[in-house]
């Protein structure tokens, strides 16, 4: 089932309408229930990946098919994609440039970074696993949210616990 939105989602309510509170959160499940296309496709430049809606009007995301060797990095990609669908970023005015990079700063790229952070790794679940579970490392606290230590890493800085 395709769901056509309306207005913006934040990460939060994708959470609770899409996945519930188990960790690691699963992006590719929640697109998935979302109704949205995923597929890879081999690209030879530095596009990780790009959400679009195809000639039927499909939301879809596709991601470079080198990302399949890293997971975390699918994960992350994935949920960034699903941040511009989300936010209800206009797909027609962007381009290959515009595509995810590590280092783009365009307003459209940091909120789908954003969101993607938020859904991966959300505020509540972080300071409940620190505070309850005793986890408190860079290392430990990406291991259990299944991420990246340098995303780990910026989303503790976000919160303002590094």
């Amino acid at each position: 089932m395709n769901t056509i939105l309306t207005s913006p989602l934040s990460a939060n309510e994708v959470l609770e309408q899409y996945w519930g509170e188990s960790i690691p959160v699963n992006p590719l499940a929640i697109a998935q229930k979302m109704g949205i296309r995923l597929f890879t496709r081999e690209e030879n430049n530095s596009i990780e990946g790009e959400f679009f809606y195809d000639d039927n009007n499909i939301p879809s995301i596709v991601v470079n098919q080198s990302l399949v060797k890293s997971p975390q990095r699918m994960r992350f990609t994935v949920a960034h994609e699903l941040g511009h669908y989300c936010l209800l970023h206009d797909t027609r005015k962007r381009d290959g440039a515009a595509n995810f990079h590590l280092h783009n700063y365009e307003i459209p790229e940091v909120q789908a970074n954003n969101f993607a952070a938020e859904l991966l790794m959300p505020e509540e679940i972080v300071k409940f696993a620190i505070r309850v579970y005793g986890i408190n490392t860079v290392e430990e606290l990406a291991k259990y949210f299944d991420v990246s230590k340098i995303a780990m890493q910026i989303r503790l800085e976000k919160l303002g616990i590094l």
